[in-house]
């Protein structure tokens, strides 16, 4: 049985918007878990303080526990995931079939895409470095990188699946 491959061309430049937009979604949703994690956490360890009790309950334990690992845990996460969903877009990308005169149509939207990952990078930035926010994202090495370069990430998304769709051989 012969695979053949399939013509999907315009799924792809959907799925890279797709991944620009989920970045900061992915990343607002985590970083708002781990903030309420870390404002609940410490009100627990304020009210047994102020209450004076001598021992309390196994669970606020575990809590703060959990409070503590969440962004260690989830700043590998964000990466794992939106450099899986990456992978699987790029060999999705290399699967289908391809025809060279889309070439210009993927580079005029390519550059559309560009423009807006550029405005969604620097707004994330700013997010990222708002006071409110930046006290907590220290907890988060590798989402603060991404989000300082996520321009540049973006870029890397849009031509890698370009090159996976235009640039391989016809065999």
């Amino acid at each position: 049985m012969k695979y053949k491959k399939s013509s999907g061309k315009r799924a792809s430049i959907v799925d890279v918007l797709g991944l620009i937009i989920v970045i900061p979604i992915i990343i607002v949703l985590i970083l708002g878990v781990g903030m309420a994690y870390m404002e609940s956490s410490d009100a627990l360890e304020d009210s047994k303080d102020r209450i004076g009790i001598s021992y309390y309950n196994e669970s606020v334990d575990t809590f703060n526990d959990q409070a503590s690992k969440f962004s260690s845990f989830w700043d590998f996460g964000i990466i794992f995931i939106i450099f899986g969903i990456w992978i699987v877009m790029f060999m999705s990308a290399w699967i289908l079939g391809t025809n060279p005169i889309f070439l210009a149509v993927y580079i005029v939207i390519a550059l559309m895409l560009i423009i807006v990952a550029t405005v969604i990078g620097i707004a994330m930035f700013d997010f990222a470095t708002h006071a409110a926010i930046e006290a907590y994202l220290i907890n988060y090495p590798m989402t603060l990188y991404l989000l300082k370069y996520m321009a540049v990430f973006d870029m890397f998304f849009i031509v890698s699946i370009g090159v996976a769709l235009y640039l391989k051989s016809r065999t």
